[in-house]
């Protein structure tokens, strides 16, 4: 098991010793068929570790324009189908992003999108739907989008904050009923196919409404 945490990068071992592996803040993970590990740290490039050899790596041959790392804010990694799925601030990206694994290049989704798809252009997570689309989710509402950086499905506004509460979607992933599942600080809501909200908060039983940490 690998932690990302703000005094550095961890590994747990089968002994359940803990030992530290890399210094900085990590804020996510995602570890690719190949055994690299890709590491986000805020305001800063990517980082890959080779978890065979406690190597870090640069795979990538060139990005998409010198200031890439610069210009944008990373918030998200998902390792899917041979793809690094990236979620963020990424204005000319319009939020989304995705390293091919076989080319060993990063595309910003909006190369193959129309700008009026997007549901923003800074999105906070990654998560699978029940048919193996991708789900990013963003400041009220989120997209859905094919392994071929599609964009298939748009979702949410203003007329699900009152359902919703939080504007703010911090998780967000598929259930097996089609539906979706969306975590905020103000409770945990399920939309589904019929785009019908509901609410689940600490009367119905969870500890905190607090569901930005993740859920599965």
């Amino acid at each position: 098991m690998f932690l990302a945490a703000e005094q550095g990068l961890f590994k747990v071992l089968p002994s359940y010793k803990v030992v530290k592996l890399l210094d900085g803040t990590f804020t996510s993970l995602t570890l690719d068929r190949l055994k690299r590990l890709w590491m986000v740290s805020p305001n800063k490039p990517f980082r890959v570790l080779d978890i065979q050899n406690n190597h870090e790596l640069r795979p990538w041959q060139n990005l998409p324009y010198t200031s890439f790392f610069e210009e944008n804010l990373f918030k998200k990694v998902y390792y899917y189908q041979n793809k690094i799925w990236i979620a963020g601030w990424i204005p000319k990206g319009f939020g989304m992003a995705v390293y091919d694994l076989k080319t060993n290049t990063f595309v910003e989704l909006s190369n193959t999108n129309k700008h009026s798809e997007f549901v923003s252009d800074y999105y906070l997570n990654v998560g699978l739907s029940k048919t193996g689309n991708l789900l990013f989710s963003a400041y009220g509402a989120f997209n859905e989008v094919n392994i071929s950086g599609k964009i298939i499905g748009k979702f949410g506004s203003e007329e699900f904050q009152k359902s919703v509460a939080d504007y703010q979607y911090f998780n967000i992933g598929g259930g097996k009923g089609g539906d979706y599942w969306i975590g905020t600080k103000e409770g945990l809501a399920r939309m589904d196919a019929k785009t019908k909200v509901t609410r689940y908060t600490r009367f119905d039983g969870l500890v905190s409404n607090d569901v930005s940490n993740g859920f599965f």
